[in-house]
């Protein structure tokens, strides 16, 4: 999906785009080749700045970027990440008899569907099987105009061109889908951001979503709970679907080391960690030794980068 379709061009050139993450507190990206080598990476803390962090200033975030992207003057274009906390999204089905005015209906069910006015929200939406020869099931997915433009804000302040925006559960989705496909199905996967938690749970069929606020960051007894009260939820509302086995990702090497020792066997899961794939490729100035420990700290970015890398190897072939 791309929450601005005007703005969205077909990159020719993949190698001059980065998968860009910008947290409240990290600004990450990678940047592949077309035949997903691993060409350069950034990762870089936001400062704090008057003893906060400066999650609000779009210039001074903007400034720690162009600071990651010194020397790297071929990168032009980035794909970028907006969080699953910013963002609502609802299924719903769509008579397709009369293709002309489906614009119409989708806009008339993204101010039905989310109580805010249409005029203050991207949105976007994506077709998906047809049920019948008259209905088709539709995901919408809106933000508030003034969440994304900020990281628009940001990202242009940058010197680089916002080629696509796509939420983070997305990309996630796509690189396990990449790095782990034997391991997809029946799978959770959680992500421990510094303010959020965001699970996904695997199926073929249909991935679904969860995601909310980390109620306390730095008790990790909080966080085993508040993990815990979310699979049982998942478990209690899909009976029938078998989880066998969790994932999870952590910026926080403390907090991993607790939550697969006290995870480990909760409601018969099998708890794993995210390790780095030989098939991933590196370019000859990549230390590799280096870049297997910050696997998990790129996985997201990883993600953003492979959406233009699948694009165009598809169309290629």
């Amino acid at each position: 999906m791309f929450f601005f379709k005007d703005r969205f061009k077909n990159i020719e050139n993949p190698e001059a785009t980065i998968g860009l993450d910008i947290s409240s507190r990290m600004i990450k990206w990678v940047n592949l080749g077309r035949d997903y080598e691993l060409k350069r990476y950034a990762i870089q803390a936001i400062p704090m700045s008057k003893g906060k962090v400066a999650t609000k200033n779009a210039s001074y975030i903007a400034n720690n970027l162009k600071n990651t992207l010194f020397g790297q003057d071929s990168i032009r274009n980035c794909i970028i990440n907006i969080p699953d906390v910013l963002v609502c999204s609802k299924w719903v089905q769509v008579d397709c008899t009369n293709d002309r005015h489906i614009l119409k209906i989708i806009e008339l069910l993204v101010e039905q569907s989310f109580p805010y006015p249409l005029s203050k929200l991207y949105y976007d939406y994506q077709f998906y099987q047809s049920l019948n020869q008259e209905k088709s099931k539709v995901l919408i997915v809106a933000c508030r105009r003034e969440d994304l433009d900020f990281r628009l804000d940001i990202v242009q302040q940058a010197n680089l061109i916002p080629r696509v925006v796509e939420v983070s559960s997305y990309a996630l989705e796509r690189a396990y889908s990449f790095f782990f496909p034997d391991s997809f199905e029946n799978t959770l996967l959680i992500d421990i951001g510094i303010n959020q938690l965001t699970f996904l749970f695997l199926n073929s069929s249909q991935t679904l979503v969860y995601c909310e606020n980390l109620l306390t960051k730095c008790d990790q007894e909080s966080i085993l709970l508040q993990i815990k009260r979310c699979i049982k939820r998942y478990v209690l509302t899909y009976p029938f679907r078998f989880l066998k086995q969790l994932f999870i990702i952590s910026f926080n090497s403390s907090v991993l080391n607790f939550l697969l020792h006290r995870l480990d066997g909760f409601l018969q899961l099998k708890i794993k960690t995210l390790k780095n794939q030989n098939c991933l490729k590196y370019s000859t100035e990549i230390n590799s030794n280096k870049i297997k420990q910050k696997f998990l700290n790129l996985f997201l970015s990883y993600g953003l980068a492979l959406r233009i890398n699948l694009y165009n190897n598809k169309k290629i072939n």
